[in-house]
């Protein structure tokens, strides 16, 4: 569930952004060692996921939260077009 995006919480299809929101999840847990979106039972998270910015990322400039938030925005358009735009 954790890597689920909001839309796709909500009954949505999985699409690209779907994808970009997964690998934001993945880079934020590799950068910090913890889930951006954690919670002791997976309603908490789901409701984490839609409703709840990601914990702090903490230890990395500007750039990589930049890139990090825009990976993980609740509006699947306001996300990285594509996972390589999102890596470069």
């Amino acid at each position: 569930p954790a890597y689920m995006s909001p839309e796709q919480v909500q009954g949505g299809c999985a699409t690209a952004a779907s994808d970009v929101w997964a690998l934001g999840v993945l880079a934020y847990e590799l950068l910090q060692g913890t889930a951006p979106f954690g919670g002791n039972n997976i309603a908490t998270v789901l409701y984490r996921v839609t409703h709840e910015p990601p914990f702090p990322l903490s230890g990395y400039g500007p750039p990589v939260h930049a890139a990090i938030e825009q990976a993980l925005h609740k509006d699947p358009v306001q996300r990285f077009t594509t996972a390589t735009d999102f890596v470069q």
